[in-house]
């Protein structure tokens, strides 16, 4: 936690490469500009990034062919939402 109350994300940043244009990514739920801004609006008042706020919503990505970490293991943790949303990291 910084002085503030920001929590510090740079410990929690994968080093690997960014995902190519055919990983999915998830995000369950029923989304309009304005939830997805008061979404970003609380990692911004929440977390930082080296020091500075940064605007996020939070996302699943289908990283793996088999197991929890793939489409199908996502889905099903999203079972019970209404509306699923899938675009490719390419869309984004």
């Amino acid at each position: 936690m910084t002085r503030l109350g920001w929590e510090e994300l740079r410990p929690y940043l994968r080093d690997e490469r960014p995902p190519d244009d055919s990983i999915v990514v998830v995000r369950g739920g029923p989304d309009t500009l304005a939830k997805l801004a008061v979404h970003a609006r609380r990692t911004h008042d929440a977390y930082v990034l080296d020091g500075e706020p940064l605007w996020g919503i939070s996302v699943y990505c289908a990283l793996d062919d088999v197991g929890p970490a793939s489409l199908d293991g996502l889905l099903r943790r999203f079972a019970s939402y209404r509306a699923v949303h899938l675009p490719r990291t390419g869309q984004l």
